[in-house]
């Protein structure tokens, strides 16, 4: 199996790549594991057993976030190694407000 952290980059690059992605956060699944994401290197969020993606972007006002997470969902899928095919895959969005 692929290791969960070079699945992780994989996955941050592509989502940083999305047209309409303004910001990408880390993506901490549960309170707990937010003290832990500050010492993370990478921004997705990845288990291997059940094999799960989470990723978590912020998206601007004015963009159609629901194309753009379409197209961040896209980006990941077409990253992810054959044995991560069948990953579950959650993308959180942010909307940001700017002045």
């Amino acid at each position: 199996m692929t290791d969960p952290t070079q699945v992780a980059r994989l996955v941050d690059v592509a989502v940083a790549t999305v047209g309409g992605v303004a910001d990408v956060y880390v993506a901490a699944p549960a309170i707990a594991q937010v003290v832990e994401a500050g010492r993370r290197d990478v921004l997705a969020h990845v288990t291997p057993f059940p094999q799960a993606i989470r990723v978590a972007i912020g998206v601007h006002e004015s963009a159609d976030v629901r194309a753009v997470t379409r197209a961040a969902a896209a980006a990941v899928r077409a990253v992810l190694p054959d044995d991560w095919s069948d990953a579950r895959l959650t993308v959180q969005v942010r909307r940001i407000e700017r002045d």
